[in-house]
């Protein structure tokens, strides 16, 4: 099986949706993680074509192996993942595979990849992304090529370059914006959910703070440090009636458990408990 690329442009514009880039970046960042030295990514690009125009809109990710030195698919569970992206984008049709690596050329792995999309598609396409680039504001590391038999050898494959251009629609441009500005902020950034959690958290925390009030100013008038108020027992007494206690035991190991670990994981539990109703006799038992 042998190859040869067509170093002139192709006539045919390829239009690439930011979701693809996106998807693609997503599973190399998540193989490197899983793995420090991931070989490449693949999947199927989605899309539609219309004359000599193609606009990539989305894809998905594909499972792979390597069989005597090559990249092979899992042809079974792409069926699969196409029949269920055709159910929910009915617009959209298979175009081909992508796969990470070196962009300005094509590689043996790439033409076993194209020649198994050629069995789902008569004119597929590839795209290459190449995730070591650097990164340069007017260049984007993607090609994509088709392909075509070659007239002098029929075994073998010709690839043409296309011309790249990333475009996005106004919704698409939304979603970007909201990536990128949590992507310039630092490490410590927190998001829109820890920020939310964080809030719960600290109204807890003050909950907690008037329940230790609310306990030293009853032992208080029991010892008779203080004149007792019958208004503010009164709101006391209503406090606890709210708490709708049950299990004395099950409070005091909730209540223990938050003393000595202040982890949001705990204290998140310990919102669950009070918005379930099922903290109990908590006033009595709780130390400050």
């Amino acid at each position: 099986m042998t190859q040869r690329k067509d170093n002139s442009l192709s006539s045919i514009s390829a239009l690439i949706h930011p979701v693809v880039v996106l998807n693609i970046s997503d599973q190399w960042t998540r193989a490197r993680v899983q793995n420090d030295d991931p070989k490449m990514v693949c999947g199927a690009i989605l899309g539609k074509q219309s004359g000599r125009d193609v606009e990539i809109w989305n894809s998905f990710e594909l499972k792979s192996s390597i069989v005597e030195s090559h990249l092979v698919l899992d042809e079974e569970y792409f069926v699969q993942r196409n029949l269920l992206y055709k159910e929910t984008f009915a617009e959209l049709e298979f175009l081909g595979f992508y796969v990470s690596g070196d962009h300005e050329r094509v590689i043996e792995d790439d033409i076993y990849l194209q020649r198994q999309a050629l069995q789902h598609n008569e004119s597929p396409f590839l795209l290459k992304f190449n995730v070591f680039a650097p990164v340069i504001s007017d260049k984007v590391s993607i090609s994509v090529f088709d392909s075509s038999v070659d007239p002098v050898n029929e075994n073998s494959l010709i690839f043409h370059s296309i011309t790249v251009k990333i475009v996005s629609e106004m919704a698409e441009q939304i979603g970007l914006d909201h990536v990128a500005r949590y992507s310039k902020t630092n490490a410590s950034a927190e998001s829109t959910t820890s920020k939310q959690m964080a809030a719960q958290f600290g109204a807890i925390n003050t909950f907690l703070q008037g329940i230790a009030v609310a306990k030293a100013y009853v032992k208080s008038v029991q010892l008779g440090q203080i004149e007792k108020d019958d208004y503010i027992l009164k709101e006391i007494n209503k406090l606890c009636f709210k708490l709708s206690v049950h299990s004395e035991k099950f409070a005091e190991q909730c209540i223990n458990t938050l003393a000595r670990d202040h982890s949001h994981r705990e204290r998140s539990s310990f919102l669950q408990l009070l918005s379930s109703g099922d903290v109990s006799k908590a006033l009595p038992h709780y130390s400050g």
